[in-house]
């Protein structure tokens, strides 16, 4: 399963990708943050570029770790998704009420 989360105002995408970082550690759980990036061809040359795509945030030590992606360092967001994986509904819960609270406390 896959959620969107809507967020209340828009943020910057660093500043998303902290307070989801920050949420985990302030519950407990560990994080591993990772850029993906696709490939882009161009026709005519033939070069191939790497782009970046998103940030995908990996948290806690459940079987299927609790996943936030859709997280772009260089736009500014107003949702992200969340993939709770093997964690339990109140975790989910505890934990986006940990990432709002950081938006609050550090939005201008």
């Amino acid at each position: 399963m896959v959620a969107i989360v809507h967020l209340q105002k828009e943020v910057s995408g660093k500043t998303l990708e902290q307070a989801c970082i920050d949420a985990a550690e302030k519950l407990g759980y560990n994080t591993e943050s990772q850029d993906d990036f696709i490939d882009e061809y161009k026709l005519g040359s033939i070069s191939k570029h790497k782009k970046y795509k998103e940030t995908i945030i990996r948290i806690g030590d459940f079987v299927s770790p609790l996943l936030v992606k859709e997280i772009n360092k260089n736009s500014i967001q107003d949702s992200f998704y969340i993939s709770p994986g093997s964690a339990p509904e109140n975790i989910v819960q505890k934990y986006l009420s940990a990432v709002s609270e950081y938006l609050k406390e550090h939005q201008k």
